[in-house]
């Protein structure tokens, strides 16, 4: 590694790096840190607040659209399993009457 002029004496450009990343200061180097650690404009900040809402909004209608479609089901079921049930009691009443 090589030692950077601008920090002070003996601190390798890494640990100067790693001290950035850390501390997430507002220096001209922080637009060389990786996408994650570079401090966000307002836009920016918006934009992955928007994108996260997004993403939990997406997953809360997925699990309600899982939802909905065992109780539309069941609903069905039930409704098809008490017409049997219905139509073969009228069904054995009219077997026995005769």
């Amino acid at each position: 590694m090589f030692v950077d002029t601008n920090t002070p004496s003996g601190w390798r450009i890494g640990q100067k790096k790693a001290l950035d990343t850390f501390f997430l200061n507002s220096s001209p180097q922080n637009e060389s840190l990786p996408h994650k650690f570079r401090r966000r404009s307002g836009r920016e900040r918006v934009r992955c607040f928007i994108s996260l809402l997004r993403h939990c909004v997406g997953g809360f209608l997925f699990v309600c659209r899982v939802v909905l479609s065992v109780l539309l089901f069941t609903l069905i079921t039930e409704i098809f399993s008490l017409g049997m049930f219905v139509f073969f009691k009228n069904y054995d009443d009219a077997e026995n009457h005769f």
